[in-house]
């Protein structure tokens, strides 16, 4: 009985003895894919095609996720001059600064192994910019596209001091993206083009954290 009782202590003082915090270091990738609805200056109509974007990130402060990525959209073949697409495939670059700002935690927990999980609900709000590289037909003369996207974010929260829970955070977005000035311009015989896009999407944050033991 002494023996099982002992044996029950030192497995306490053992589990109790590591508990996990964040050193601030992290890094992280991000991934997403959109519905974007594209017009030109001569024609308001809107055309559907999609994109989507990976990159890399890091929470530079709690809420705040500065990201680098790459951007593959392909143009519909509506958009024609004679004969021949304008675009088709397109790639970009992009970089902006993400803001995340929590607005409430669902009270009503779900336990599940010992531990309480909720679901976290934030605002987000980014300006970004991408920069489309030109293609093989048509140089692109835009300087860049200036967009703000905003949203919400849906936050799994653990409540745990484990190194596994800790060292780790994932973040879906859901969100409508603007854009502000074209993505893409071009001279043709007649005028400029310019287009622009208005997209729909989601994306997922997966970032991870450096951690030390709190109680050596």
């Amino acid at each position: 009985m002494k023996t099982l009782l002992g044996l029950s202590l030192l497995i306490s003082l053992s589990v109790n003895s590591q508990i996990y915090e964040r050193t601030g270091k992290n890094w992280g990738v991000y991934a997403g894919a959109n519905y974007s609805f594209i017009n030109s200056n001569i024609s308001k109509k809107h055309e559907l095609t999609y994109s989507t974007s990976i990159g890399l990130t890091r929470m530079l402060q709690n809420g705040v996720y500065p990201k680098l990525g790459y951007h593959y959209s392909e143009m519909p073949s509506v958009f024609r001059i004679g004969s021949s697409d304008i675009m088709t495939k397109l790639h970009s670059a992009e970089a902006s600064i993400l803001i995340d700002r929590n607005l409430f935690k669902l009270r009503k927990g779900v336990r599940v192994r010992g531990g309480c999980h909720y679901l976290s609900i934030g605002y987000i709000l980014a300006p970004e910019y991408r920069y489309t590289f030109s293609n093989k037909i048509h140089k692109n003369n835009s300087l860049g596209e200036l967009s703000v996207l905003t949203g919400l974010s849906f936050t799994h929260v653990k409540k745990s001091m484990s190194k596994k829970n800790k060292s780790r955070t994932t973040q879906y977005d859901v969100f409508i993206r603007n854009g502000f000035s074209p993505f893409y311009s071009l001279e043709t015989n007649e005028e400029e083009l310019n287009f622009k896009r208005f997209e729909i999407g989601v994306s997922i944050r997966k970032i991870r954290h450096g951690v030390y033991n709190f109680l050596p």
